[in-house]
């Protein structure tokens, strides 16, 4: 797994490795930025073990202006969720293999996987 510094300061990271058999519940994240864009939708990588989403832009008064739109692996719309109806945690991404963003504004994202590992 490569890893990235998105801030300006140092910053630690911790990992733990069980010795029990016993499974240890844990909530990671991984992130990706980029620009929303009017004239193209912008595909974000699934990354493993991801479990949902959640995607932000620089203007919040905008939120309503973009939307997460998830598809199978056959290629099927299976969800479209306006960034303003995002659920707190995030959308669910269930079997989603593909996310693609739309938007009619120009903004920065980010989006945030929350992972299961």
């Amino acid at each position: 797994m490569d890893l990235a510094n998105l801030s300006g300061s140092i910053n630690k990271v911790a990992i733990a490795i069980g010795d029990t058999q016993a499974f240890t519940p844990s909530r990671n994240r991984y992130e990706v930025r980029g620009t929303l864009s009017t004239s193209v939708a912008r595909v974000v990588s699934i990354p493993p073990w991801a479990a949902s989403l959640r995607v932000d832009i620089s203007n919040p008064t905008a939120s309503g202006s973009f939307t997460i739109r998830l598809f199978d692996g056959n290629g099927n719309l299976i969800s479209a969720t306006t960034g303003n109806a995002q659920p707190g945690e995030g959308v669910a991404l269930g079997s989603a293999e593909k996310v693609e963003l739309t938007s009619t504004v120009v903004a920065e994202y980010r989006a945030v996987f929350t992972l299961t590992v």
